[in-house]
């Protein structure tokens, strides 16, 4: 009965917002939903501990450091790829396009402020989901199958 009630509420969830699917997760015990809920919030281009504890639907204190040491080790991880971001001058305004390892402006040969474009894979997502929430998950799936 709970495996169907739950599957018939999948697609409603999906449409609650990341911090409020959390919190229904937490509270029903379900997986799935809060390993969906802990991607779509890793997945967003800012995270922070305001935006997380703001409410309604604020997310205790150990849960946001927990995200916000995922969203870290993603963002090491992803670091040692080769980034994606672009380049521009603050100087002259001039777009270098992608860069990979030039610092200086093409044109004024200014510093290079580089704008990374935050895109984490599905692995490193899942590793770190993993380290930072797996034993909690593990708990939920062994108790509320």
């Amino acid at each position: 009965m709970r495996s169907k009630a739950i599957q018939a509420l999948d697609s409603w969830i999906i449409n609650q917002t990341p911090k409020e699917a959390v919190l229904l997760a937490k509270k029903y015990c379900i997986a799935n939903w809060l390993k969906h809920s802990y991607t779509r919030l890793l997945r967003q281009q800012t995270l922070t501990a305001n935006e997380l504890n703001t409410s309604p639907s604020s997310l205790d204190w150990e849960t946001i450091a927990r995200l916000l040491s995922a969203r870290e080790a993603i963002r090491v991880t992803s670091s040692t790829s080769p980034s994606t971001g672009s380049c521009s001058c603050d100087c002259c305004n001039r777009n270098n396009g992608n860069y990979y390892s030039h610092d200086r402006c093409r044109g004024c040969q200014q510093t290079c402020y580089q704008t990374n474009v935050y895109s984490p894979t599905d692995t490193d997502l899942e590793t770190a989901i993993q380290n930072e929430f797996g034993e909690e998950i593990a708990r939920i799936d062994e108790h509320h199958p």
